[in-house]
């Protein structure tokens, strides 16, 4: 069922916008064992600039702090790049803003990299 999995999320094309060194790096590791193409961000600006590149991803890993200010328009830079992509949140407060609007789902930190997994190969199947 491992086996599948790793299947299931090779190629996939991830940027992760996470401004915690441990956490990017347990990302890393976790998600580039398993074939996924990553794209480390770890701030907003770092997060516009991608955006800007032709560089399309499948799937966008968001933690809120680094865009806490104006989410709505750091998200929507990232759909106007990759149109398609799923987005998920990986925070440990709860949204109390918009940020929800076309969200593919939320990640609660602390999270287990099993979360992560599911996560992607949901988007994947989607």
């Amino acid at each position: 069922h491992g086996e599948h999995r790793a299947e299931v999320l090779r190629l996939l094309r991830v940027a992760v916008l996470e401004d915690d060194p441990a956490v990017m790096s347990l990302l890393e590791f976790g998600l580039c064992s398993r074939g996924v193409e990553l794209y480390p961000l770890s701030s907003r600006a770092q997060l516009e600039d991608f955006a800007k590149l032709s560089a399309k991803v499948d799937v966008a890993l968001i933690d809120l702090s680094p865009i806490q200010t104006d989410p709505e328009s750091a998200l929507a830079a990232l759909r106007r790049q990759s149109p398609n992509v799923a987005i998920f949140l990986i925070s440990g407060t709860v949204a109390s803003h918009n940020a929800g609007q076309g969200i593919s789902g939320w990640i609660r930190k602390p999270f287990e990299l099993s979360e992560i997994f599911h996560a992607l190969s949901q988007a994947r199947r989607a």
